[in-house]
């Protein structure tokens, strides 16, 4: 899964009472809008904050990579008066699920589990399929719908691969029938061929 720019937002602007929350969601949002991969997010620190841009070297990949800070992760500097307290991954994994349905991200998702060659579908909530590795997801997919081209994607999260990119966006089929849904053939107003283009079918 993936989460939408409008299910960050809700994220980001819910109070949480418990102080390691609090943290756990800071920490989520600065990794949803910037994309670092979770090693290079254990990395991050002052250094890597020049005016309003990240700028550091890939661990995994070697590159070079350039972010310029959302308006979120500015706040949340400021709020902490510089990054917050670094929290290990598996305190994040612990508690990110927690942060998520807190805020409401409760969406039922379809999730299938294939055992002795038979399938069993679950509906799942959406905060239970929530990781870390869920923000560098949501990072790539929402600058991609967003009509960000490709490789300047790829520039920004330190991708070198095309197929790499296209691993990471992710479309869930409710999207796709929502813009199917104005599409004229489900309308029944679609044109049926011309017998002469039917034959040239």
């Amino acid at each position: 899964v993936y989460l939408s720019e409008a299910e960050l937002k809700t994220i980001y602007e819910k109070h949480y009472v418990i102080k390691t929350l609090d943290l756990v969601r800071d920490w989520f949002i600065i990794d949803c809008f910037t994309g670092l991969r979770i090693s290079d997010i254990q990395l991050l620190d002052a250094q890597h904050i020049l005016k309003d841009r990240i700028r550091l070297i890939n661990e995994k990949t070697d590159t070079k990579v350039v972010i310029p800070i959302h308006p979120y992760v500015k706040a949340i500097i400021k709020k902490h008066r510089g990054l917050p307290r670094k929290i290990t991954d598996q305190k994040m994994n612990e508690n990110i699920k927690k942060v998520c349905e807190i805020a409401g991200i409760n969406e039922p998702i379809l999730y299938s589990v294939t055992k002795g060659g038979k399938r069993k579908d679950y509906h799942l909530k959406k905060y239970e399929m929530v990781s870390n590795h869920t923000a560098r997801r949501c990072f790539i997919t929402n600058l991609l719908n967003a009509g960000v081209p490709d490789n300047q994607v790829m520039q920004l999260a330190g991708i070198k691969k095309h197929a790499t990119l296209l691993r990471y966006k992710k479309t869930k089929p409710e999207e796709t029938a929502d813009i199917m849904q104005e599409h004229a053939f489900f309308k029944g107003a679609s044109k049926p061929a011309s017998k002469a283009q039917a034959d040239k079918q």
